[in-house]
Parts: C-alpha cells; sequence; structure tokens
C-alpha cells in the first residue's frame, strides 16, 4: 500500500517471515522483497494461502486490481 500511494504508512511495522510456499512462489515470477513482504501480511479471516496456486491466485488478484 505504501509503494502505490508513495508514502510510508508503517513504518514501524515489524517485517514477517514469508512461508516457504511464498518464497518459491516469489522466486519463480521474480518478486521484489516488497513485494514478497506484501504478500506475508496477506490474510483472509485469519487464513494464508497454503500452496504455490493460491499465492498465484493472490497475486494474480492484486495485480488485476491496480490496473
Amino acid at each position: 500500500m505504501s509503494e502505490l500511494l508513495g508514502e510510508e504508512l508503517l513504518a514501524d511495522a515489524p517485517r514477517k517471515e514469508p512461508s516457504p510456499d511464498l518464497v518459491q512462489f516469489a522466486s519463480k515470477e521474480g518478486l521484489t522483497d516488497s513485494d514478497v513482504q506484501m504478500l506475508a501480511g496477506v490474510n483472509f479471516r485469519g487464513q494464508r494461502p497454503q500452496d504455490l496456486d493460491g499465492w498465484r491466485l493472490v497475486w494474480s488478484a492484486i495485480k488485476a486490481s491496480v490496473r
């Protein structure tokens, strides 16, 4: 969100450790560190994607929403 708005919104927010499946997805897609950190904070009703396909769907939805 900070990147989209061009300002630091959560300067003191702790970095979240990405799950192994997110790291694998990010490597395959060539995502930046800031993209990985943003995705690491994603959860819906207390749950996060559990596999590569889940991360691919979330990433696709986010990219489509900012076009």
